[in-house]
């Protein structure tokens, strides 16, 4: 698996995660809690997520489907890993924070 951690890609725009299994991800060790099949993907997701600019630079690939969350989680929003998974953020002054995957539900 790539290493995506910051001492290896040099990105410093995803200040937190609120979920511990997706920060050890980031830095390039795997996670007993989610699928191995996703796990690259989920790395390359996190790379444009932690060299995004503006938001609109998650907009493409047209794949990330780029969206707001409904419903509770106010601020959040997410990108597509595939069909069933989503990386979760909050968009703050260019910076990420509360990063963590999570099943997609329709909300």
């Amino acid at each position: 698996m790539p290493c995506a951690c910051l001492g290896c890609f040099g990105g410093d725009m995803i200040i937190s995660f609120s979920c511990a299994e997706a920060e050890k991800i980031w830095n390039c060790r795997v996670s007993q809690k989610f699928p191995k099949e996703i796990q690259d993907k989920t790395i390359r997701k996190m790379r444009q997520l932690d060299v995004a600019n503006v938001i609109g630079d998650l907009r493409a690939p047209p794949g990330n489907y780029l969206q707001y969350t409904k419903s509770d989680r106010h601020g959040v929003m997410s990108i597509r890993i595939n069909e069933r998974w989503r990386l979760y953020f909050v968009w703050r002054d260019a910076k990420k924070y509360d990063v963590h995957i999570a099943q997609h539900h329709l909300d």
